[in-house]
């Protein structure tokens, strides 16, 4: 089994098991502004409670959506795109710019990162939870050294970030998202982005995801 399909399959299982009846949604599109707009309709639209008259559908705890990006830098919703990132040359790269609803700081993604997003019920949120199934996961199939950081980061051998969080929270339903330094350009990490201090590092030198998987 290809390591990309493992590492889906692992996430997916994972939460799969720890949530009882997750539902696992995985994203085909690439595009930053679709999977945005995909992320921002279930959050005002399922039901993760009671269903009422306003929700379309209901979950019985949670759903999770895997997707991954071609070039982009996402901000957070209160951030100045100008302090954050280097504009001009993202643009002129034809690296796309998007603003998601969430706080947080801003991120780089390509083919590269996994985006994982988990919906739940407010009362049910809880990040850290969230984070330590994908490190579980990430131990117990590829046996690697990943933590929960105290700052809901993802930690790897104890010193390189390998993802980042963020969260929108309403009255009813919540969100929590997170990304995956699978196989990222790193050299675009530094090149795009403003703040630069944070040491990252990559989960593989070597990966593919299986492209057979992501498109059933």
């Amino acid at each position: 089994m290809r390591v990309g399909k493992r590492l889906l399959y692992g996430i997916a299982n994972s939460f799969g098991v720890t949530l009882n009846s997750s539902c696992i949604l995985v994203s085909t599109c690439q595009d930053v502004h679709h999977n945005l707009a995909l992320e921002d309709w279930i959050y005002e639209n399922a039901s993760f409670v009671e269903p009422d008259t306003k929700s379309s559908f209901k979950w019985s705890r949670s759903l999770v959506l895997l997707w991954r990006n071609r070039p982009c830098i996402v901000i957070g919703r209160h951030q100045n795109c100008w302090v954050e990132c280097r504009l001009h040359e993202a643009l002129s790269d034809d690296v796309k710019i998007a603003r998601r609803r969430s706080g947080g700081g801003t991120v780089y993604h390509d083919l590269g990162n996994l985006n994982v997003t988990v919906f739940t019920s407010r009362k049910d949120y809880n990040r850290k939870r969230n984070l330590s199934i994908v490190a579980e996961a990430l131990k117990e199939n590829f046996k690697l050294n990943v933590a929960v950081a105290q700052r809901d980061d993802l930690i790897l051998n104890d010193k390189f970030k390998v993802s980042g969080t963020a969260a929108k929270l309403g009255s009813k339903v919540a969100y929590h998202h997170f990304t995956l330094l699978v196989n990222a350009n790193l050299d675009n990490v530094k090149k795009y982005l403003s703040q630069s201090e944070v040491i990252f590092n990559i989960l593989f030198r070597d990966f593919c995801f299986d492209q057979r998987f992501l498109r059933r």
